[in-house]
């Protein structure tokens, strides 16, 4: 278990951290899958469901023909992001099959990404308000040196989304904030002892905050819309945290004027850029809607087009994008059954309901932000495998 956990650890934190040609990430995704590759399969574990990592496999191979075929692939250097986060994927989704077998299992795994997600989000708060031991942490795992010359020359990053924690940049940070911060409630299943419970509490409301200090609004809505999925299992379950939640509530709002608060980028209701990239990537979908072309739709809008569907479409053609929508289209039909099973299974799963709300919002996330299942983010996999392990454990 050490080892896995270290693993986790590994493919979280350390993508950016080089030692020779390759990131830590990478060695410790080859360690995994050499493990996996001759370890004894007669072991006694929990089968997942494979069809997802089919469905994937299956459109990195049409991503990867689309691109030969309009002679990008090299140019668009597929073969090293295959490796470099896609085969991570593919990896850690086995890993966590092989190595969380059992509840405690489940709660060791979400407990360590919950004290990974402390100290990120203790980073971006420290981040915002200035402090240099906030830049100085978050320059460990990465080059934020951008960041950090934006935040000295202006009085306040307010409004601004500047704060990268320990995941490199901020869309990053926000994303990671939005998956990984549900798990935390988890927690506060009945079998958990009352300090966990605390604390995991805490950690959700210092994730609250610094999601706030973002100032990216999907994650921050996904985090609000988290936590009314919260309130309304509390409601069910007459829990006693909920009442003392509800009361402070009204306490605040009785004394606070919320037309006085400044949310920054939050309160903002334009998004020029992104309509923008939209106009873009449906023009020149109808002129390539065979087989797109990322680096040619990249020459001419600047980025990619921040939304999932389209992506998926520009970087791996028509047949690609077929590919993607029922990828997804199966991940949160399952992670919305998984919910609704586990709010009305007796006494409650919190393990399955915010698992799966972990991933709808790695799937929400997608569709306005370039991190998805196309850009081979390993958190999503993470909240997945872990969502379909605790199904899988209350069927057993």
């Amino acid at each position: 278990m050490i080892f896995f956990l270290a693993f986790i650890l590994s493919i979280t934190l350390l993508g950016s951290i080089i030692v020779g040609p390759l990131s830590i990430r990478v060695y410790a995704t080859v360690a995994m899958f050499i493990y996996l590759l001759f370890s004894n399969r007669k072991n006694n574990f929990i089968h997942l469901n494979h069809s997802y990592l089919k469905l994937y496999i299956l459109f990195l191979v049409l991503m990867g023909l689309s691109q030969l075929i309009v002679g990008e692939i090299i140019e668009y250097q597929y073969f090293k992001k295959l490796l470099a986060y896609h085969f991570v994927c593919i990896i850690t989704f086995l890993a966590i099959e092989r190595f969380v077998n059992n509840r405690t299992d489940v709660s060791i795994v979400i407990l360590l990404l919950t004290c990974v997600m402390l100290l990120n989000n203790i980073t971006t708060i420290l981040q915002f308000i200035g402090n240099n031991i906030g830049w100085s942490i978050g320059q460990f795992f990465g080059d934020i040196s951008e960041n950090v010359d934006f935040a000295e020359s202006h009085d306040t990053i307010l409004g601004f989304s500047r704060t990268p924690g320990i995941f490199g940049n901020v869309v990053n940070n926000a994303f990671a904030i939005a998956v990984f911060s549900p798990l935390s409630l988890c927690l506060l299943n009945n079998n958990t002892k009352g300090f966990l419970k605390i604390f995991a509490l805490v950690s959700y409301i210092i994730a609250f905050v610094a999601c706030f200090m973002t100032q990216q609004r999907a994650a921050f809505y996904l985090i609000l819309l988290c936590f009314a999925v919260y309130l309304f299992s509390a409601i069910k379950k007459h829990s006693f945290i909920f009442i003392i939640l509800c009361l402070s509530a009204v306490l605040s709002i009785m004394g606070l004027n919320l037309s006085d608060i400044d949310f920054g980028r939050l309160s903002e209701t334009t998004n020029d850029v992104r309509i923008g990239l939209y106009k873009h990537a449906f023009a020149f979908i109808a002129e390539h809607p065979f087989f797109g072309g990322p680096m040619t739709f990249q020459r001419i809008a600047g980025l990619s087009s921040h939304n999932v569907a389209l992506d998926s479409w520009i970087f791996a053609g028509f047949f690609g994008f077929i590919t993607m929508m029922i990828l997804i289209l199966k991940t949160v039909v399952i992670a919305i059954k998984t919910v609704i099973r586990g709010l009305t299974v007796n006494g409650q799963d919190r393990d399955m309901i915010f698992c799966s709300i972990a991933v709808i919002n790695a799937m929400a996330y997608g569709f306005t932000h370039n991190t998805s299942y196309l850009t081979g983010n390993v958190i999503i996999f993470i909240a997945l495998a872990l969502m379909l392990k605790s199904s899988k454990l209350r069927i057993n």
